[in-house]
């Protein structure tokens, strides 16, 4: 017994001061409590047949700026710039409808018919009020003709014109019941002018008594006050009732345009004007804005709207069958260019402070069901306001999809930056590997390569922080360490 207690503690002894082996299975030991010394002291040498096999990848290890991040969930979305929800102006009928979801179309395409009667009772609205916008226009017209000839007139009574000369100057100017008012009083004024003058000639020569020049005095002058009141009366008339038919018409131009409203509230554009309102008939056979070729352009059709997108993109949804009734406000179609599309991401409302991001940076994206896809997409914007039911702000990015990888309502991940740690050490996830419980990173030692323990600190967008372990310059491995491991293993059970 004694003899074999010395050999053993001779033994122990001789390993304790024994240099450790530089063949990596002379180093393996199944003492628990060795366990991170003895994997940091681990070589593991390749043959250069499972060096090219192993397609290992080394980096040298410097200090850089590392961006750490947090994972949101997320979901894609219709850009909304790039989309469009067409829903039922009014209570109506779907005539017909053109196209299905899947289907390709373009700005101003014809997708469906609408008719509905609010529809054209809007529209006859509009028509009525153009008629009454004629009228106006047409009265007014006719005021202010009769305004500039009276006026003319006037001038030429005051300038005391012969009566025969404004006769023939005036014979093709509009000049409504002013032309027989105050010619009859220019003429009358003339006339007693003449006959005064006569008496006061002869009454020189005493062949005439002075009362009868008396007489003829005060005819000229009350010719002179009755000419005087006519003319400031129709100077008055003239620029009052051109006033008057000028507000009218101008009334009734706001009652075209709020009309117009109405049917473009209904039908979503304005509706099309005649170009010349004073030519009769005009208003009656504009043609109605949503009428096409196939429709009725002189108003017998009222109530029928033809629906267009407003956009290039693909039919999305299609929520009913022709001749179905829909009511006011019910989604029809949707309509979107998915070549773009958001991802939304929901930012808690203790996280906003910490998330440093702006428009135009990359986030990383990972789509949930499609993880090989994963790309960097660009922010968009980061909302303002929290909502109060969920306690989040929205993240929202951009992300290219012409390939149609993606689709409005897929889930992803998103690695939002929150942190920036500078002079870093990182080495990409794939170098770090678990190597008998201990978290260690491959290090090339000469034509070797060593299990290093490591601390790991932060992840980010570059990989992952160590801490403690390595130092600047270091060979690290960054893709291959499975195998290293793996062989590390293999010679340790031998």
């Amino acid at each position: 017994m004694i003899g074999v207690g010395g050999l053993l503690a001779f033994t122990a002894y001789w390993q304790e001061q024994s240099p450790p082996s530089q063949t990596p299975s002379a180093s393996v030991s199944g003492d628990a409590s060795d366990e991170t010394e003895v994997v940091q002291g681990s070589l593991v040498r390749l043959t250069a047949k499972k060096m090219a096999a192993a397609a290992i990848q080394i980096q040298t290890l410097q200090p850089t700026e590392l961006i750490v991040t947090r994972t949101y969930p997320a979901r894609f979305e219709y850009d909304q710039s790039l989309h469009v929800a067409i829903n039922a102006p009014t209570d109506g009928i779907l005539e017909s409808i053109q196209v299905k979801p899947g289907d390709d179309v373009k700005s101003g395409q014809v997708i469906a018919i609408f008719r509905s009667p609010a529809i054209g009772q809007a529209r006859n609205e509009w028509l009525r009020r153009l008629d009454e916008a004629e009228l106006a226009s047409n009265e007014s017209d006719w005021k202010q003709t009769i305004r500039s000839g009276t006026l003319q007139l006037i001038e030429r009574i005051e300038q005391r014109q012969a009566i025969e000369q404004i006769k023939a100057e005036m014979q093709d100017v509009t000049l409504g019941q002013y032309r027989g008012d105050l010619l009859m009083q220019y003429s009358q004024w003339l006339l007693a002018d003449r006959l005064a003058r006569s008496a006061g000639n002869i009454g020189q020569s005493g062949a005439v008594s002075g009362r009868v020049v008396q007489q003829r005095q005060a005819s000229v002058d009350q010719a002179a006050a009755s000419l005087s009141a006519a003319i400031e009366s129709a100077r008055f008339e003239v620029e009052q009732t051109a006033r008057d038919a000028t507000v009218r018409y101008q009334a009734a131009q706001r009652s075209v345009d709020l009309a117009a409203q109405q049917v473009a509230n209904l039908t979503g554009q304005m509706p099309q004007r005649s170009s010349d309102l004073n030519q009769p008939g005009k208003a009656s056979g504009v043609a109605e804005a949503g009428v096409d070729e196939t429709g009725d352009a002189d108003g017998s059709d009222l109530s029928r709207l033809v629906l267009r997108s407003t956009i290039d993109g693909v039919v999305q949804e299609r929520r009913f069958a022709p001749t179905e009734r829909v009511t006011a406000g019910q989604p029809m179609f949707v309509i979107a260019d998915t070549s773009r599309l958001w991802v939304r991401a929901d930012i808690r409302d203790d996280d906003v402070a910490s998330v440093h991001v702006s428009p135009g940076d990359s986030v990383r994206l990972v789509p949930t069901s499609m993880p090989e896809r994963a790309l960097d997409a660009s922010v968009h914007f980061m909302g303002r306001r929290l909502d109060p039911q969920t306690g989040t702000i929205p993240l929202v990015l951009t992300v290219p999809n012409d390939n149609e990888w993606f689709r409005p309502g897929q889930f992803a991940r998103v690695s939002v930056p929150i942190q920036r740690i500078e002079s870093a050490l990182v080495v990409p996830e794939s170098a770090v590997i678990d190597v008998d419980g201990s978290t260690s990173v491959f290090v090339r030692d000469g034509e070797s390569f060593r299990a290093v323990g490591v601390q790991l600190g932060r992840t980010g967008r570059q990989g992952v922080q160590i801490t403690e372990g390595l130092h600047a310059g270091d060979p690290v491995v960054t893709e291959g360490a499975f195998v290293l491991k793996s062989e590390l293993l293999l010679e340790g059970e031998e």
